[in-house]
């Protein structure tokens, strides 16, 4: 499942240098093959997502903010999967690492899982900006499945240091900022079973 964001700003296509020398395409990934699965927890279950992309990043192409508030979308640098896929597989194994007795199932997930908590994910920024830094932003929110009511929703904007303008080190902020922004989630989490529990002893 994919929805697409409206986008105001205006996109730029960078296909490099023509003529006799073509530049071949490269290929990026957010997450080792196989480095996360879905599975049910015993005692607790997250479902994350879905996730919803700004439009300037919802394409197979790398992307990087120029300073008149436009992108260069670059035509030869790309993802190896989905994007959105991609960035719900990575914060599902952090999540993952900061409880393993937790169950964690990506969306979308068969109707009989059972969920105990969703959690759905909005980003609006996801490349380096003109000031030579990472920029992760959006927002989530935080369902109570049993009760089927939202309990918590957050912004969240992070930033990561460039040490310089190759992509191989954009993939690897990228894939750094997505532990920031899963221990943000998780610490609402917490929170949010506290807010849970306590209206269960109201109850």
């Amino acid at each position: 499942m994919r929805a697409i964001l409206a986008a105001s700003a205006s996109i730029l296509i960078f296909t490099g240098c023509m003529g006799s020398h073509i530049q071949q395409t490269q290929f990026y990934s957010l997450n080792k093959e196989g480095e996360f699965k879905s599975s049910l927890g015993e005692k607790m279950t997250i479902g994350l997502g879905p996730i919803y992309l700004a439009s300037h990043l919802d394409r197979p192409n790398l992307v990087r903010q120029s300073a008149n508030g436009k992108f260069f979308i670059y035509d030869t640098y790309r993802w190896k999967e989905s994007l959105d896929q991609a960035i719900l597989l990575g914060v599902g194994y952090e999540l993952k690492s900061h409880s393993p007795d937790r169950g964690v199932v990506i969306h979308p997930w068969y109707r009989s899982s059972s969920i105990d908590y969703q959690v759905i994910l909005k980003i609006d920024e996801f490349e380096p900006n003109p000031e030579g830094n990472l920029k992760l932003s959006g927002s989530f929110e935080i369902i109570d499945k049993k009760k089927n009511q939202r309990i918590r929703e957050n912004n969240f904007a992070f930033e990561l240091k460039m040490p310089d303008q190759e992509f191989s080190n954009q993939v690897k902020l990228m894939r750094e900022s997505l532990q920031v922004l899963a221990s943000e989630i998780n610490r609402n989490l917490a929170l949010s079973f506290s807010v849970a529990d306590k209206n269960k002893a109201d109850d």
